[in-house]
C-alpha cells in the first residue's frame, strides 16, 4: 500500500471518529502539540458543541440527536437557544483551539484577516474529553471573537427585504456576511445590504446607508461623500434600500423642494446730522443754529434713524438633490424687501405769535467753526427786514434685497437629528436715497421765492464666499430647524451727491448748481471699498401637512458691517462763500467727498410653505 493510499485512509478514519464523537456530544478539537492556537478557512468546516439541556418554545428547536455535517453552502433559516451554545455553519468560518484543550470556537473571516497576535482560546463547555484529531488546512493565527458573537444567530433574507424595528438601520456591532445574510445583533434589528457587502461588523449606520468594516479597503457601493465618511472610519459605504417613515418626513426629503415665504423685516434707520430746527427765540440774530437758547431739532441727530418701520417682503428659496442617497443638492435663495419710503415736512410762516417763528437748516460755517444757520422762515426783525416763510421737505427712501447659491451637504439624518453643511457665495444690495428740499419766498413785498435742494444717493453691494449649518430636530411631523450662515468679502459703494438753487424774482427765474449741504466742492460721483461680514441666524417651526408639503414660521436677523448709508455721505460743514449766488474764495473746499461707514441690522418674522417633489 502506498503512503499516499495510506494517509488517504487515515484521513477518512479521523473524520468519521470525529462525526461519532460529535453525536455523543463531545467536542471536535484541533491541537498541534508545541503549536499555538490557529484557525481554518477552508470548506467544508463543522462546528459541532455540546447542548446538555433545551427548553422548549414555539421559537425553538430542538437539535438533532446526531449533528450533521453542514457544508459551505447550506444555510439554517434561524436557530435560537436560551441555554447552551448553537450549532451553526457561519461560511467563512474557523475553528480555534488551544493545544492539548478540549474545546472549541468559531470566528468569522474578517476576524481571523485582521488578527495580528495568537490569542489565548476562551473554552466553550464541552460535554466530554476531546475526540480525534481533524487536520484543518491553512492554519492562520486567529482572535478571540467578542463574548457577544457567541449569542449571534444567523437569518438570511431574501433579496428586497427590510425588517427593520425602528427605522435607522442595522446597529454598530452587527456582523454582516456575504450572499445578503445578517448576522441579528442580540436587539433583533435586521435589514439588507445594496449591493451586496463583503463580511464585516457594521461600524455606523445612517438612513440610506451602512458603514462596514470589511477588511477589504473601499468598495463601490455609495455615494463620494458615504465613502469619504466611510474611509475616515476605516471601512466601506454600502447604500440601503430607502429611508421612508410616514411619521419622519425628513428622512426622506425628495428630489426637488421649494418655499415661499412672507417677510416682515424691519432695517437699523438711516443716520443723518441734523436736517432741521426750530426756535422761538426772537432776540438772537442765530436763532435756530445748533448750540442757541431755545434751538429744538426737528429733524436727524444723533439717534434719531430714519426709515426704521417694518417692511414687507418675500423669500424664495429652490433645490435639488443630486443623488439617491440625498447627501448633495444645490440650493438658490432670493429675497427682497419693499421699498420703504417715509417724507417729512415743517413749515414756518415767520410770525412771531406762531409756532417756531424760526426755522432754519444748521450747518458748520467752514470759514470760523461757528454754528450757523441757513433760514427758512424768520421774522424780518432778525434777518435785516428780510422775512421768509417757507417749508422744508425730508424725503428718504431705503430699498434691501439679496440672494445666496450654495451646494448642500446633508452630513447626518436620524430618526430626531438632521445636520446639513452649507458653502456658496452670497450677494445682497442695499441702496438709500435721501433728499432735503426747501420752499421759501419773501414777506417783506420783494415778492421773491426760492428752491433749494440737497440730494444723497448710496448703493452698497456685496459679494463674498459663505459656510454655514442646518441643524433640523424632529419628531414626528413637527420639525425645529435653526440656519447658521456666515460669509466674507467685500462691500462696494457707489455714491452720488447732487443739489440746486431756483432763484424766482419778478419777471425772471434762474437755476444755479450746489443747494446749502451739496456744492461744487461735494457734488458728483464717486466709490469706496471696504471688507465686510455678513452672519445670518435663522429659526423655523415647521408641521408637515403631508410628507410633501410643511408650513412654518420663524425669525430671521441678518448683521452686515461696513455699508454706507445715504445719511454718512453728508459733510454738515459748510463755506459760505459757496452758496449760491456763490461769491468770495471757494477754500476751503467744504463740503467734501466722505463715506462714513455703519453696520446694519435686519431682523423680522416669516411665515411660508414648502413643498417637496
Amino acid at each position: 500500500m502506498t503512503h499516499a493510499r495510506k494517509r488517504h485512509l487515515a484521513a477518512l478514519l479521523a473524520v468519521w471518529l470525529a462525526h461519532g464523537e460529535s453525536a455523543s456530544g463531545q467536542v471536535p478539537v484541533v491541537t498541534t502539540p508545541g503549536a499555538p492556537p490557529f484557525a481554518s478557512l477552508g470548506a467544508p468546516r463543522v462546528i459541532a458543541v455540546s447542548t446538555p439541556q433545551r427548553e422548549s418554545g414555539p421559537f425553538l428547536q430542538p437539535l438533532q440527536a446526531e449533528p450533521t455535517r453542514l457544508d459551505q453552502g447550506l444555510m439554517p433559516t434561524a436557530m435560537n437557544t436560551t441555554t447552551g451554545p448553537i450549532l451553526v455553519q457561519h461560511p467563512p468560518v474557523g475553528i480555534l483551539a488551544q493545544p492539548g484543550s478540549p474545546v472549541a470556537m468559531f470566528v468569522s473571516d474578517a476576524q481571523a484577516r485582521s488578527a495580528q497576535q495568537p490569542p489565548v482560546a476562551q473554552p466553550i463547555p464541552a460535554a466530554a474529553a476531546a475526540p480525534t484529531l481533524l487536520p484543518m488546512p491553512r492554519s492562520v493565527p486567529m482572535a478571540m471573537p467578542s463574548p457577544a458573537m457567541s449569542q449571534q444567530s444567523i437569518q438570511s433574507l431574501p433579496l428586497g427585504t427590510i425588517v427593520t424595528p425602528g427605522l435607522g438601520g442595522l446597529p454598530p456591532g452587527t456582523i454582516v456576511s456575504p450572499s445578503n445574510t445578517i448576522i441579528t445583533s442580540p436587539s433583533g434589528s435586521q435589514g439588507r445590504i445594496s449591493p451586496v457587502a463583503p463580511g464585516g461588523t457594521v461600524i455606523e449606520t445612517m438612513p440610506g446607508e451602512i458603514i462596514i468594516d470589511s477588511g477589504d479597503g473601499m468598495a463601490t457601493g455609495g455615494t463620494w461623500l458615504q465613502q469619504l465618511r466611510a474611509r475616515s472610519l476605516r471601512g466601506t459605504a454600502f447604500q440601503t434600500n430607502e429611508f421612508s417613515d410616514p411619521l419622519k418626513p425628513h428622512l426622506d426629503r425628495y428630489k426637488f423642494y421649494a418655499s415661499f415665504e412672507y417677510l416682515s423685516w424691519a432695517l437699523t434707520g438711516n443716520q443723518t446730522p441734523v436736517l432741521v430746527t426750530g426756535s422761538s427765540n426772537l432776540t438772537s440774530p442765530n436763532s435756530g443754529a445748533l448750540g442757541q437758547p431755545g434751538t429744538q431739532t426737528l429733524y436727524g441727530g444723533q439717534g434719531s434713524d430714519l426709515s426704521t418701520g417694518m417692511n414687507s417682503g418675500g423669500r424664495v428659496k429652490i433645490g435639488m438633490w443630486w443623488n439617491r442617497a440625498q447627501d448633495i443638492a444645490t440650493e438658490f435663495t432670493f429675497f427682497g424687501l419693499g421699498s420703504n419710503s417715509t417724507e417729512t415736512a415743517f413749515q414756518s410762516f415767520g410770525n412771531p405769535s406762531t409756532g417756531y417763528p424760526v426755522m432754519g437748516r444748521p450747518f458748520v460755517n467752514a470759514l470760523t467753526g461757528n454754528q450757523s444757520v441757513e433760514f427758512v422762515g424768520v421774522p424780518a426783525a432778525l434777518n435785516g427786514g428780510n422775512g421768509l416763510a417757507g417749508s422744508v421737505i425730508v424725503q428718504d427712501q431705503t430699498q434691501f434685497y439679496g440672494g445666496d447659491l450654495n451646494a448642500k451637504f446633508g452630513l447626518h439624518r436620524g430618526c430626531f437629528w438632521t445636520i446639513d453643511g452649507l458653502a456658496g457665495v452670497r450677494n445682497l444690495n442695499l441702496r438709500d436715497n435721501l433728499s432735503i428740499t426747501e420752499i421759501l419766498s419773501e414777506t417783506s413785498g420783494g415778492g421773491g421765492s426760492f428752491r433749494v435742494n440737497d440730494s444723497f444717493s448710496s448703493q452698497n453691494t456685496f459679494w463674498g464666499g459663505q459656510l454655514g449649518m442646518v441643524f433640523g430636530l424632529n419628531y414626528r411631523r413637527w420639525a425645529l430647524d435653526t440656519t447658521v450662515k456666515v460669509a466674507l468679502g467685500q462691500t462696494n459703494v457707489n455714491a452720488d451727491i447732487s443739489g440746486y438753487t431756483q432763484i424766482n424774482a419778478p419777471g425772471s427765474s434762474q437755476t444755479l448748481p450746489g443747494g446749502l449741504l451739496a456744492q461744487s466742492s461735494n457734488i458728483g460721483g464717486f466709490t469706496d471699498n471696504h471688507f465686510s461680514v455678513v452672519p445670518e441666524l435663522g429659526l423655523t417651526l415647521g408641521y408637515y401637512i403631508t410628507p410633501k408639503l410643511k408650513v412654518f414660521a420663524g425669525y430671521n436677523v441678518l448683521y452686515w458691517t461696513n455699508v454706507a448709508r445715504s445719511g454718512g455721505l453728508i459733510d454738515a460743514s459748510v463755506n459760505p462763500n459757496l452758496i449760491p449766488p456763490a461769491s468770495g474764495s471757494a477754500l476751503p473746499a467744504r463740503p467734501a467727498q466722505q463715506v462714513q461707514f455703519t453696520d446694519l441690522w435686519a431682523q423680522g418674522v416669516n411665515v411660508g410653505l414648502e413643498l417637496r417633489y
